[in-house]
């Protein structure tokens, strides 16, 4: 086998192993949730597995996506905003970079640039319920109830699954009383 076939292969195994470390971190985390200092112990892992890649070609922009998660997972956000810029500009169709990005960006009182990265991402998959949801989410805390109520019934009669979320969802506090979330909830899916 030749050298750059063999690391070819290393840097997809690196990618796929940091993958599985951070998909480990977050799954079914609402039910049974990891140790907090686990999490962080396999965040750094998972970076320093990354570390070692230097993937070519489209698997770059995995590879800073990757390292986005494990760097919003260390609570690192301003690197993951840096990095999931960086994935954005190599594969622009990858809507879950957009996701993560919208969500460090609130997380560092950036609430408007959220909201104007899930625009763009909505511009890209108007259909993925997830964008809208997180787009409802982003526009209730914004203080723009109209907006909110229609991006969450989009994303409810896209995936009605959703719903068993929203009373739970902190980010609807501001409005909760408000008629067009009551109307949102009414739409039957």
């Amino acid at each position: 086998m030749s050298v750059s076939k063999l690391r070819y292969y290393q840097n997809y195994r690196s990618l796929r192993q940091a993958q599985g470390l951070l998909e480990l971190i977050s799954c079914n985390d609402d039910l049974w949730g990891l140790d907090p200092e686990i999490k962080r112990r396999l965040a750094r892992r998972a970076l320093a597995m990354l570390q070692g890649a230097r993937p070519r070609g489209h698997r770059r922009a995995a590879w800073y996506y990757l390292r986005g998660r494990a760097w919003s997972m260390l609570g690192k956000y301003h690197r993951g905003i840096r990095t999931f810029r960086r994935a954005a500009k190599l594969d622009p169709h990858h809507i879950a970079t957009y996701l993560s990005l919208a969500w460090c960006l609130k997380r560092v009182d950036r609430l408007e640039q959220s909201i104007s990265i899930l625009n763009h991402a909505i511009a890209r998959a108007p259909h993925h319920p997830l964008v809208r949801y997180n787009q409802a989410c982003y526009l209730s805390l914004a203080g723009q109830p109209q907006l909110a109520a229609m991006e969450l019934s989009i994303a409810l009669e896209l995936k009605p699954d959703l719903r068993s979320k929203v009373a739970r969802e902190a980010d609807f506090d501001p409005i909760r009383n408000h008629p067009a979330f009551d109307a949102a909830l009414q739409v039957v899916v």
